[in-house]
């Protein structure tokens, strides 16, 4: 009679795994520096409220002036480090070949309700960094309204320095974004998409807060008010354009009213049929 053998599986668990969120030029062989930056070592440990360890919560090393959109630019990738790690089963994390300069460290339990904020500072002459000990907390949220002026077509977005936040407002405006508790900068802009496809931004400010664990720190109604020109919304608009238009044509004399079309107090067409136009301008 044969005999079956069961051979256990064990999974491995990949502890303190580092993926670098910037992309890297194949000679580049530092974590986020430029070749030959003198790099150091971060290490800490993140314990549960109970004061046990947080095992394979995730760890998140971002300079502190770092929004959402720095990783898309690879000159500052070169001079910062941007890594994702996770603790291990004791809750201790480390964090290799980090360039000089101010970090903001968050850490989050793997149910993503719990978190912390650890500042630290890596200078040149100190390779290796301790972090100090900290404690998960409940994630507080932060909440508000974005109002723009001027155009329905612009759009509300929220980040947040020194973390990886980045929220695009509702419909209505509103936003909701999770964040550990303690100080942090909100980063408010306005965009509006191009026909072209491209974003591009018109407008943006800071806020400052503080919020407790568990907190619903509502920020209210924030308003928005962009500098470029207010759109055409009656016919004196429309004139001071199409003077400028008949100036550039050579038309300066030109009554306006006699080469355009009028309707609801808005010029809807042009007509230069019976007008000799001197010379079209070149670019």
């Amino acid at each position: 009679m044969k005999k079956t053998v069961k051979i256990p599986v064990q999974l491995l668990t990949l502890i303190s795994f580092l993926l670098i969120t910037c992309s890297q030029d194949s000679n580049n062989l530092l974590a986020g520096g430029a070749t030959g930056t003198e790099v150091s070592v971060i290490t800490g440990t993140v314990l549960n409220e109970d004061g046990s360890p947080a095992s394979y919560a995730s760890i998140r090393l971002r300079p502190a002036d770092y929004i959402a959109d720095s990783s898309a630019s690879s000159a500052y990738c070169t001079q910062h480090s941007i890594v994702d790690a996770r603790t291990d089963s004791s809750g201790h994390y480390r964090i290799d070949s980090v360039v000089p300069g101010s970090y903001r460290i968050e850490a989050v339990s793997l149910s993503d309700t719990l978190g912390v904020i650890i500042e630290v500072d890596v200078i040149k002459e100190k390779l290796l960094v301790n972090a100090p000990e900290s404690k998960l907390l409940p994630m507080a949220e932060i909440t508000g309204e974005i109002q723009v002026n001027y155009s329905s077509e612009n759009k509300g977005k929220v980040q947040i320095y020194g973390i990886e936040r980045d929220v695009m407002t509702d419909s209505n405006g509103m936003f909701r974004i999770r964040v550990p508790e303690g100080a942090h900068n909100l980063h408010i802009k306005t965009f509006t998409d191009s026909h072209a496809g491209q974003v591009q931004n018109i407008e943006s400010m800071d806020v400052r807060l503080r919020v407790d664990p568990g907190e619903i720190h509502d920020i209210g109604r924030v308003h928005i008010y962009s500098s470029q020109s207010k759109p055409c919304q009656d016919g004196r608009c429309d004139s001071t354009v199409m003077y400028e238009v008949l100036d550039t044509l050579k038309l300066a004399r030109t009554m306006l009213d006699s080469v355009s079309d009028w309707h609801a107090g808005r010029i809807v067409a042009l007509n230069f049929r019976n007008i000799k136009i001197a010379s079209f301008p070149r670019k």
